[in-house]
């Protein structure tokens, strides 16, 4: 149960990931949002899904996960909690005006990154082609992603229980998506509303909400990396 619970963390804290940010407002400003976002979703949840089977089924076979957890479970999770505990006290550093000045807060610019770019681009053309930018942004798992499938191919489900884990896992990560394209369906003006107001709150808050979501995983690997070790001792 510990096991499962970590994992549905792991995907909320993926659900915070920026780029799905950007795709909704950017859809919330379209003629079509529905679509843009149906497209977009549709896109990524294929991405995500084949892309992650592909790797619960490796690890599932991997020589990695089928021997002794002090061989490998326990300094894998020691490991992963010690970088999300210190990215979340650089995070606070930076917050506090302390630490590496390229962690510091400073005020909004308009230069993204390549992929972000491209996403965005790729959306602002149409429906279509945000099938397109659904594949692009989500086609390289992130950190979280990857280690929430690691979790699922430790859990030996059957083939059918890992596929559903799998699936469950994006359907938690993509809800901030799921939940304006319902509301769109339903209530399009209230949700337009409440979309932009959500998304700048969340723009105020997001780097406090990341040091949570990093301090909480990284605790919760640490005392599993620590109980692997000791219980293989």
């Amino acid at each position: 149960m510990f096991d499962v619970l970590e994992i549905l963390l792991l995907a909320a804290g993926s659900a915070l990931w920026p780029l799905l940010l950007i795709v909704v407002v950017l859809a919330l400003n379209t003629d079509h949002p529905v679509r843009i976002l149906g497209w977009f979703y549709l896109g990524g949840m294929l991405t995500t899904i084949s892309v992650s089977s592909a790797l619960v089924f490796r690890f599932q076979g991997s020589e990695f996960l089928s021997g002794s957890p002090s061989s490998a479970d326990a300094w894998l999770d020691l490991v992963i909690g010690g970088l999300c505990l210190l990215a979340a006290l650089v995070l606070h550093l930076g917050t506090s005006g302390r630490g590496p000045k390229r962690f510091h807060k400073r005020p909004p610019s308009n230069k993204q990154s390549r992929s972000t770019d491209l996403v965005e681009k790729l959306v602002e053309k149409g429906a279509v082609l945000s099938f397109v930018a659904g594949i692009v942004a989500t086609i390289l798992p992130g950190p979280l992603a990857i280690i929430g499938m690691k979790n699922i191919a430790e859990l030996e489900y059957s083939t059918s229980g890992t596929f559903a884990m799998i699936v469950l896992f994006y359907v938690i990560m993509f809800v901030l998506v799921e939940i304006p394209l319902v509301g769109f369906v339903f209530a399009p003006e209230w949700t337009k509303k409440a979309a932009t107001d959500f998304n700048n709150w969340l723009a105020r808050n997001l780097r406090a909400l990341a040091i949570w979501a990093l301090t909480i995983v990284g605790a919760v690997e640490l005392v599993r990396g620590i109980f692997a070790a000791f219980g293989s001792g």
